[in-house]
């Protein structure tokens, strides 16, 4: 995930598994935290959108599709094209994952 070492581990408040990522590439420092839920979140899918910056792409403005869902077309500057459909953010994940 965006370059971290993710992992699962037990959510034993939960009695669930987590997948966690560490915040320092040093084993000794590590702090664990969960992988945020970027198709559930707006805000999470965000930080998806800011790392496709960084890597070439960019999203055209969505088309309205039917209720409550859109088409995210991504586009990459060496002329590479996904697109997706859902809510925004469900969309929006859905293009990260297909490049």
């Amino acid at each position: 995930m965006f370059g971290h070492q993710v992992e699962e581990r037990p959510n034993l408040r939960r009695g669930e598994t987590d997948a966690v990522y560490s915040t320092s590439s040093r084993s000794s420092n590590a702090t664990w935290v969960r992988v945020p839920l970027y198709s559930t979140n707006l805000s999470a899918s965000v930080q998806v959108e800011v790392e496709l910056q960084k890597r070439g792409w960019t999203r055209t403005e969505p088309l309205v599709g039917a209720p409550g869902d859109v088409r995210v077309v991504l586009e990459h500057a060496d002329g590479r094209t996904v697109e997706a459909f859902g809510p925004l953010n469900v969309a929006l994940c859905r293009g990260a994952l297909r490049w």
